[in-house]
């Protein structure tokens, strides 16, 4: 599966994101990829590494997802500065 759209950062600072999947899943944000979990696994937490973001600008947003068989789940979070 692949997600895309844009982000709209409300404050500017070091931005986190934080993934629970089963399996494989990963993250770019404007063209620079954050997380890379991409494995077969039970469903696990990970955590992205942290990217400065602006306030008041859009940024696009790139999240690929890949299920290997059993149960299926993609969640994506993350916390502002």
């Amino acid at each position: 599966v692949r997600w895309t759209g844009e982000i709209l950062a409300p404050e500017t600072g070091s931005y986190t994101f934080y993934t629970n999947s089963d399996d494989g899943f990963r993250v770019w944000i404007d063209n620079t990829l954050i997380e890379d979990f991409w494995t077969d696994h039970a469903p696990a937490n990970s955590t992205s590494r942290s990217i400065a973001l602006t306030a008041a600008q859009r940024y696009p947003i790139l999240v690929e997802f890949y299920e290997n068989g059993g149960q299926s789940e993609a969640h994506m979070r993350w916390s502002i500065p």
